[in-house]
């Protein structure tokens, strides 16, 4: 990772972790579960952003097989938690018993599906959490413009939303897969603060 990339991936989990210290403040001074979860969403997005974007691995070099493990479960672990409150903030039980099925199979699919990805070859490990991520995506995009049609009118804006999200998640596990392949570079030149310690300070 150059210092230029590693600059602008620390400003964009700083901005978050902004809005993460903003809704804390907000827990603090108000107390709502609705805060609370939003709380445990800007928390996940946070890790997910760091991980993915080698970030994390920039940071502490020495923690790699633990970071691979946590890249594979990351993106599951968040979306089967993002499938529960989408469940309740859609009103899934009441409104559609077939979103509120799709809703329930994929909260608990999603985790275990991430573990099943580690026991997969390390190779295709991370491929593997992104295939399963970007399918989570797009059946959620689905049931929010379903949720629309159903009469929840704010549902289309998360459907426009959900569907932003697919080409960023395909992006940063497309980033992360080719991480190998950047660090081998990296080693040859040693011109990076990843391969090269004294790249961190002039």
């Amino acid at each position: 990772m150059s210092m230029l990339e590693l600059v602008i991936w620390s400003m964009a989990a700083g901005a978050m972790g902004l809005v993460f210290l903003f809704n804390l403040a907000e827990l603090l001074s108000v107390g709502s579960a609705a805060i609370l979860r939003g709380l445990g969403y800007h928390l996940l997005s946070i890790a997910f952003v760091m991980l993915l974007s080698g970030l994390a691995q920039a940071l502490w070099p020495s923690t790699q097989e633990v970071l691979q493990v946590a890249q594979v479960l990351i993106g599951p672990l968040a979306n089967g938690l993002g499938n529960h409150w989408a469940r309740g903030w859609l009103s899934a039980r009441q409104r559609d018993s077939l979103m509120d099925a799709a809703l329930r199979l994929a909260t608990w699919v999603q985790p275990a599906a991430g573990l099943g990805c580690l026991v997969l070859p390390q190779a295709q490990q991370l491929p593997a959490a992104a295939a399963v991520c970007l399918l989570n995506s797009a059946l959620g995009c689905w049931l929010m413009l379903r949720g629309f049609l159903l009469g929840d009118r704010l549902a289309l804006g998360m459907a426009v939303a959900t569907g932003l999200t697919i080409p960023a998640i395909g992006g940063l596990y497309a980033l992360t897969a080719a991480w190998p392949t950047w660090a081998r570079r990296c080693r040859r030149s040693r011109r990076c603060a990843w391969c090269s310690p004294t790249a961190w300070w002039p």
